[in-house]
Parts: C-alpha cells; structure tokens; sequence
C-alpha cells in the first residue's frame, strides 16, 4: 500500500508565499535556466506529487514559465499569463515528478524587476 507526506517544495524554507526572486526571460528568445524551485525526490521507491500556486503583485501583466526536467524551451517549457494583481493561480495541479527531476521557473523581464511573482506550494511524496 501506498504512503503520503505532505513536504514543503525543496528550495522553499515553507508553504508561505513570501515574494520570490526568479530568473527573468531571455529578451532575444534564447534559452533560459529558471530559478530552481524544487528538486524531486531521488529515491526508488518515491515520488513526488507537486502543487504549485503562482501569484502576481505587480501591477503589470506578464508571462510566467516553468521547465520540467531541464532548460529546452522546445521540449521542458510550460508558459501561461499572469494578469496584473492576479491573485493564486494553480501552476503544477499535481505534476508527478521523481528520479531527481526538477522544477525551474522565469518570468517576463516586467514581472521580474518589480517583484511581483509569489510562488506557494507542497508536495505529497508518495512511497510505494
């Protein structure tokens, strides 16, 4: 039978939201390495089960992307908009990660300077 803890993402010191700093977004579309948010479990018989909630405080819109497992944008990018003043958005509804695999996320240069990008989550790790 299968066993669950909830844990805190790895490069977070808890579940609180405090502002985060993140990469900002290559201006001539080049590839990026996103600020690391969490790195998945290593552990056979182990995975991780990620809930991420994004929210931004700024007053202008942008775009928010997280890698999954590396830095291509053509094969580890998920982007989605955040409106200005957008409260909690869910990001990672759940993303099964293991073997180490991990999390980054970058902003658009905008959101970036102002530091408007909140980042909330946890993550159930499941053992078998």
């Amino acid at each position: 039978m299968a066993t669950g803890e909830r844990h805190a993402l790895s490069e977070s010191s808890g579940l609180t939201g405090a502002p985060t700093s993140i990469t900002a977004s290559g201006v001539d579309g080049s590839e990026v390495t996103g600020t690391l948010i969490h790195t998945a479990t290593n552990q056979a018989n182990e995975r991780d089960e990620v809930f991420v909630y994004v929210a931004n405080q700024a007053t202008v819109s942008g775009g928010f992307t997280f890698q999954v497992g590396g830095t291509d944008p053509n094969q580890h990018d998920i982007s989605q908009g955040l409106d200005a003043r957008q409260g909690l958005r869910q990001f990672a509804p759940g993303l099964t990660l293991a073997s180490g695999t991990t999390l980054r996320a970058y902003a658009d240069h905008a959101l970036t300077t102002v530091t408007g990008v909140r980042i909330v989550g946890w993550v159930n790790r499941i053992a078998n």
